[in-house]
C-alpha cells in the first residue's frame, strides 16, 4: 500500500528505494501511535472528569418547602422592591440597631454588620428607586449542578462551578453564583444579600435586581459544621 501511495505521488517516475520505504513506514507507524496516545488521553480524561463528578458525600433530601420559600423572597424583591422597601422600614421599627448589631426577624439572633443603620437606610432608599422585574424562570439543570456542588463541597472538593454547569447545559452570560451558610430563616438570607453589607460593589443585590438576569436554579442543603447552605446560579438563559 505504501509502494502504490508513493507511486501516486506528483513527480514521482522512479521506484522507492528500500530506505524510503522504511521512512514511510516509520512516519505512518508514528502517526498511528500518537493517534492512539490521543485517544488514550481522552479516556483517562473522561475517567478523570467521571471521578471528579462523583459525589463521595452522601445524597441528601431537599427541603422542597425551605427551597421553595427562599425562591419566593427572593423573587418578592425583584418584583416588588419598593414594597420590600416597605417592609425594611417596618423592620427597622420593630428591631432597631443597637450599635451595629440588629436582631434577625422573627428569632433572637443578633447579627454584627459593617455599616450598622446606615447601610440599612441605604438599601431602603435604593430599593425605593429600583424598576419591578419578572420573576425568575426556573432551571432544572442549573438546579441540578447546584445539587451536586452542595455534596462536592460537603466532601471537601474545590469546586469550578463552570465544570459543573457543562454537565447539564450551557450557560449564557451574565451569570452570578450566589452562596449562603448557616442563615437562620429565608428572610434573614435574602436579607444578607439585599442588604450586601460591607461589599461596595453591591454584587448580590445587583445579580438579584439585574434585566438581564433572568435564569434562576437553586438548591438547599445540609453543611457539616454551619447546619445548611443555599446555592443559587443566576444567568441569561441555560440550555
Amino acid at each position: 500500500m505504501l509502494k502504490r501511495m508513493y507511486r501516486a505521488s506528483p513527480g514521482r517516475t522512479a521506484e522507492p528505494t528500500p530506505e524510503e520505504l522504511q521512512e514511510l513506514e516509520r512516519k505512518a507507524q508514528k502517526a498511528r501511535e500518537e493517534e492512539e496516545r490521543r485517544e488514550e488521553q481522552e479516556r483517562l480524561d473522561e475517567e478523570r472528569k467521571a471521578r471528579a463528578f462523583a459525589a463521595v458525600s452522601p445524597a441528601f433530601e431537599i427541603d422542597d418547602r425551605l427551597l421553595m420559600t427562599i425562591n419566593a423572597e427572593i423573587n418578592k424583591v425583584r418584583v416588588s422592591p419598593k414594597l420590600y422597601a416597605k417592609s425594611l422600614e417596618e423592620l427597622l421599627e420593630e428591631n432597631p440597631f443597637s450599635g451595629k448589631t440588629f436582631r434577625i426577624p422573627n428569632t433572637s439572633v443578633t447579627r454584627e454588620t459593617q455599616e450598622g443603620e446606615e447601610g440599612f437606610r441605604k438599601t431602603i432608599e435604593f430599593l425605593k428607586g429600583a424598576p419591578r422585574q419578572k420573576m425568575f424562570v426556573h432551571s432544572d439543570g442549573l438546579s441540578k449542578a447546584c445539587y451536586d456542588m452542595i455534596r462536592a463541597r460537603n466532601a471537601g472538593k474545590a469546586v469550578k462551578t463552570e465544570e459543573y454547569l457543562q454537565q447539564y447545559g450551557t450557560i449564557t452570560e451574565p451569570w452570578e453564583e450566589l452562596v449562603s451558610y448557616g442563615f437562620q430563616t429565608p428572610e434573614d438570607l435574602v436579607l444578607q444579600w439585599i442588604l450586601d453589607d460591607g461589599d461596595s460593589s453591591r454584587r448580590r443585590r445587583n445579580t438579584i435586581l439585574n434585566q438581564a438576569i433572568i435564569t434562576l436554579g437553586s438548591c438547599v442543603g445540609p453543611h457539616p459544621k454551619l447546619k445548611r447552605q443555599f446555592v443559587a446560579i443566576f444567568c441569561a438563559n441555560f440550555s
